[in-house]
């Protein structure tokens, strides 16, 4: 029995200080797990936001489009632009093209959310 006993002690000599070593790498390794979550949680929320700006600029850019194309001819490209959503701003703006008559018209869409620039879509429209 004494033998044991002494090979007890031994060994708890040998194992002091472990659990406390033990205990900081999992803590080190769950740290870092916690971080990983972290910024994959805020990169999820930008994108969504992202992609979110994008279907709107798209959707508002096509609306337009389409009234202008619908809309009758006018001369002086003096057409409205849609009311869009409350941050959002539309531009409508009729470019002329070189060479070409006076009965065809580029017409360039510009979706703006606070300032910043979305997206730009050109079309042309035509006199018929």
């Amino acid at each position: 029995m004494r033998l044991r006993t002494k090979i007890t002690a031994r060994w708890a000599r040998e194992q002091r200080g472990t659990i406390l070593a033990e205990s900081l790498v999992a803590l080190a390794i769950l740290s870092i797990i916690g971080v990983a979550f972290l910024t994959a949680t805020a990169t999820g929320f930008f994108t969504s936001g992202t992609i979110a700006d994008n279907a709107v600029a798209n959707n508002l850019a096509r609306d337009q489009l389409e009234d202008i194309k619908n809309s009758l001819f006018l001369a002086g490209g003096d057409y409205p632009a849609l009311t869009p959503p409350p941050g959002y701003s539309l531009s409508v703006d009729v470019l002329s093209i070189e060479g070409a008559d006076d009965n065809v018209q580029r017409v360039r869409v510009t979706v703006l959310k606070s300032g910043k620039t979305l997206l730009v879509v050109e079309d042309f429209k035509v006199n018929r």
